[in-house]
């Protein structure tokens, strides 16, 4: 079977809201250092705002290998065996960090 080169209409108007509300959850996995996590997509939501699923992994930066570009993401549905026993990172804390440069110049 050939490989899928594109993402169909229902796939590119599917968003972490949708994916909330069907208890799924979202896997994001560096294809360089195969670094996988699993995430809640609520928690995403309150980071990077009600994206569309696709789109996730161009968000993170894998922590081991530091690089952004072989970042890729997907949804998994989990069933009643795996409560318990399927690692999820939970957020704790969102906070911004402000920083400033400033140049000497002549008025």
């Amino acid at each position: 079977m050939p490989e899928k080169t594109s993402f169909s209409y229902r796939e590119k108007s599917y968003r972490l809201s949708h994916a909330d509300r069907n208890k799924q959850l979202v896997v994001i996995h560096c294809t360089l250092c195969k670094l996988t996590h699993n995430y809640r997509p609520a928690d995403l939501m309150m980071v990077i705002g009600d994206q569309r699923t696709y789109e996730v992994g161009a968000y993170f930066r894998c922590q081991k290998c530091r690089k952004k570009d072989y970042m890729s993401s997907k949804l998994i549905s989990y069933d009643g065996s795996a409560i318990g026993k399927l690692p999820v990172r939970e957020l704790l804390e969102v906070y911004q960090v402000t920083k400033s440069r400033w140049k000497d110049g002549v008025l």
